[in-house]
């Protein structure tokens, strides 16, 4: 048996009820399986369980700072010394 209480728009889930608080006993929905799946459990207005998967945005990339780009610019800088000084030799 598995419990859930409703928590918001979704639900906190217990898989022994030894462990819900007293206080939140009474509002215990009692179900034999959860769906398959993963994201945020939710339930329709059927009362079937369901798992949401929001769309999350892409990640933003960091920019770098102008500390790093000057760093950058000197380790190229240096490169291109290093690399004309044994195209000389």
């Amino acid at each position: 048996m598995i419990y859930l209480i409703p928590s918001q728009d979704s639900f906190i889930v217990y898989y022994n009820a030894d462990y819900i608080p007293l206080e939140f006993r009474k509002d215990v929905i009692e179900v034999e399986a959860l769906p398959e799946g993963n994201g945020i459990l939710k339930m329709d207005e059927e009362g079937q369980l369901y798992w949401y998967q929001p769309d999350l945005p892409a990640p933003i990339e960091p920019q770098p700072t102008l500390e790093e780009m000057q760093m950058q610019t000197l380790v190229n800088i240096e490169y291109l010394v290093v690399m004309s000084e044994l195209s000389n030799l």
